[in-house]
């Protein structure tokens, strides 16, 4: 799902000459109660920057300005909050299906 939201994003940066802003959330809101929850969400902030990374690729001949932005927490929250702060015309989402942890 995650290239296929790249692709999208991609298209549409194309057409409108747009920068793009890449975002992963790691939920570590669910996590309060384990006892290697800062093991988990670290090893979901290192699984994120390599995915980050990866998502950068897609955009190596892109003509206009790409970030990658990584956040921890309730994920609708920090998307919300990041779209409110980021003034975003369009968000593109894609999707891990059962989340980070869960492989």
């Amino acid at each position: 799902m995650l290239k296929k939201a790249l692709k999208k994003a991609k298209l549409i940066g194309e057409a409108f000459g747009s920068e793009i802003t890449i975002v992963t959330v790691i939920d570590s809101i669910r996590y309060l109660d384990m006892d290697y929850k800062f093991d988990a969400v670290r090893d979901g902030i290192d699984l994120s920057k390599q995915i980050l990374v990866s998502a950068a690729k897609e955009f190596d001949n892109y003509p206009n300005p790409v970030d990658t932005i990584y956040k921890t927490g309730d994920v609708a929250e920090e998307i919300i909050d990041l779209a409110e702060e980021g003034h975003y015309d369009v968000i593109v989402m894609g999707s891990r299906g059962l989340g980070v942890f869960s492989r």
